[in-house]
């Protein structure tokens, strides 16, 4: 091509046109080209992250991992499992409440699939998971209720919070983080929160290196793990502290005197209904429970509906014995005399409850 100055003096000056005609659809077409390179990576980068991720499960190594891995090879001997967060771990005694059970007349094998930190919507992602696994066949699923907690506590970039970041629940708790009151700026930093995570999530960042290291024998694969006392966690005795005491004092005052009812956030009602209703297809009955807690954020005035059942403990006239200080461990949990005593009251309630179905 001549140089610009000898096009301006070259007599054809249709030599000119053509060139200029020719140059502006030319950089159309690398832009057009390079969006379209940028689209087709990402969209590569996106596919290969979800078929390497569509099996995770729970992160590797850990409690919860142990747990999963357990139930994974030994899950079809269960017939109930407890789900949920230390308000199960620490509280609910399998061994025992399946001798009580046994007395009534019922054969019941459970287990405690309980997690410190596991609320929803990460407990319902578990629940989600472990239901999928073909040897997970329980009669029954006894499910921890509480308020929904999309963010875990010091956690907040860790495996298990990019675990459950997957599109269901992520959508979900973007519509409840939209259907919360707080101001517009704390809900628009909760959305590229759970968005980022979802991102993570989907690409499969960092869930390279595991398998690689296993692949070119770095490591060695993980032995199955010992569970004892089937997935239950006894929390030691302990003086409550002068802090932890004015907590409990002022929790159980609380609970007491308040006849507050929480009017439930519509996406965790669908979720809630979503969660019953996949119980059921995969044959099992979900029972709800509500812990001994000193606070009044699981006494929703629109849960649960007639034909579901639910056992609610945070009512200190009612069960005097499970809220002793001296078998508190802290404010929210009891300790190993107090679970005793919680899994002594709620397998004779279940016994009796199967009796009247």
């Amino acid at each position: 091509m001549l140089p610009r100055r000898e096009i301006a003096r070259e007599p054809n000056l249709h030599l000119l046109r053509v060139t200029v005609e020719k140059t502006q659809p030319f950089r159309v077409r690398r832009l057009i080209a390079g969006v379209r390179n940028v689209v087709l990576f990402l969209v590569a980068l996106f596919a290969v992250g979800a078929i390497r991720t569509r099996n995770i499960t729970v992160p590797d190594g850990g409690s919860l991992w142990r747990k999963w891995r357990h139930i994974s090879e030994r899950g079809a001997q269960y017939s109930l499992l407890f789900v949920g967060s230390s308000r199960v771990e620490h509280h609910f005694i399998p061994e025992q409440f399946d001798a009580v059970l046994k007395e009534q007349g019922h054969s019941v094998k459970s287990f405690n699939f309980g997690q410190d930190g596991m609320f929803p919507p990460e407990s319902f992602y578990v629940l989600r998971k472990l239901l999928e696994h073909t040897s997970v066949r329980p009669r029954w699923v006894v499910i921890d209720l509480m308020e929904f907690t999309p963010v875990l506590p010091k956690n907040e970039y860790g495996e298990r919070a990019v675990m459950w970041h997957d599109w269901h629940h992520s959508w979900r708790t973007l519509q409840f983080v939209a259907a919360s009151q707080v101001p517009f700026s704390e809900r628009m930093d909760a959305a590229f929160y759970h968005a980022g995570l979802l991102v993570r999530r989907t690409v499969g960042v960092g869930e390279g290196q595991a398998p690689l290291q296993l692949q070119l024998k770095l490591v060695q694969p993980r032995k199955s793990p010992t569970i004892t006392h089937a997935g239950y966690g006894p929390l030691d005795a302990r003086p409550l502290s002068p802090e932890e005491a004015g907590k409990f004092r002022t929790g159980l005052a609380s609970l007491q005197s308040s006849t507050r009812q929480i009017e439930m956030p519509a996406p965790y009602r669908a979720e809630l209904e979503e969660i019953v209703a996949l119980v059921r297809r995969h044959g099992a009955v979900p029972v709800f429970v509500v812990a001994p807690v000193c606070n009044t954020e699981q006494r929703f005035k629109d849960w649960p509906p007639a034909d579901v059942a639910q056992f609610s403990y945070d009512h200190p006239e009612t069960y005097p014995t499970l809220y002793l200080p001296e078998q508190r461990y802290d404010a929210e949990h009891l300790d190993a005399a107090g679970a005793k005593e919680f899994t002594r009251i709620f397998a004779a309630e279940f016994a009796d409850w199967l009796k009247r179905k």
